[in-house]
């Protein structure tokens, strides 16, 4: 931190000094300001560091006084603004899979690397296309090692008819979902009813159950079908409206063997992994966390 001051006084001199003073109190704002999410503040720790260390290649390098020196500057400068790129992608990816701090370490490793060349040897020709390069695979590291993440934790989910079958989850607020399925950016919230016939506390409890199921999975209510699995011994596929004033829906009742007709009458628009993911982080009723 303390070479990044002494970079930033000596590039824009004494005249601007109000405008140091008020990027350092910016810097401490933002630090003071995470200090209770972990996460975040070792990411913003790490983005310092990172261009704590250019700014002082920077001062090393100039200090040299060599033909390109300037050149070479130059190009480490251009490093300073990229810094906080993998520490920004990092902390956007949901849901959280892997450690945003180890993938912000990795991305600022791969800008120190790059860097490297021009420390030890001046300004190389391909430079900037370098810096270009390096920008990139910072931003990718943290999005490969989501992906990554990602698809270990959905290989191995069974699937219904194309969609996948996470079985009973709990949802963060307690409710309990008796079988969640989630297709192409719309889900399935099932409950048992082992009372025949389904009456509306039944009906309007199973709509509720998807109604908090949407919310933790960040979906739109009407892309939640709440579906409730009984016995009724006709083969066939009925729907119970309820509404209580504040909620309305459109419940099914089916049987179990026979979700694959509740399936075929789900139309998704828009295809999405996230609430897949986030399901897939819901624990089974019988887990403790």
């Amino acid at each position: 931190m303390a070479l990044l001051l002494c970079w930033c006084y000596l590039v824009l001199g004494p005249n601007l000094l109000a405008a140091l003073l008020l990027g350092t109190g910016a810097v401490l704002g933002t630090v003071w300001t995470v200090r209770h999410h972990r996460p975040i503040a070792l990411c913003t720790v790490i983005t310092i560091l990172t261009a704590a260390a250019f700014a002082g290649s920077c001062v090393v390098t100039i200090n040299r006084q060599t033909a390109d020196a300037a050149d070479a500057a130059a190009v480490l400068t251009g490093y300073l603004p990229i810094t906080p790129v993998p520490a920004l992608v990092a902390c956007f990816q949901r849901p959280e899979l892997v450690s945003a701090p180890r993938s912000t370490l990795i991305g600022s490793g791969v800008l120190l690397l790059s860097a490297t060349p021009v420390v030890l040897i001046g300004a190389y020709p391909p430079a900037d296309v370098v810096l270009v390069a390096a920008a990139a695979a910072a931003a990718a590291v943290p999005s490969l090692r989501h992906r990554r993440a990602a698809a270990a934790l959905t290989a191995s989910l069974p699937t219904l008819h194309g969609w996948t079958d996470l079985g009973a989850r709990r949802t963060p607020d307690g409710t309990h979902v008796d079988r969640l399925l989630l297709g192409a950016g719309a889900a399935i919230a099932c409950s048992t009813a082992d009372r025949r016939p389904v009456t509306d506390r039944i009906a309007l409890t199973a709509a509720r159950r998807a109604v908090t199921t949407a919310d933790a999975l960040g979906l739109p209510t009407h892309r939640v079908q709440p579906v409730i699995l009984s016995a009724t011994g006709t083969g066939g596929m009925r729907r119970h409206l309820v509404n209580d004033g504040h909620l309305a829906a459109s419940v099914i009742i089916i049987e179990p063997d026979r979700l694959d007709q509740v399936i075929a009458r789900v139309h998704p628009r828009r295809r999405g992994r996230r609430p897949v993911l986030t399901a897939a982080l819901l624990p089974a009723p019988g887990e403790v966390r």
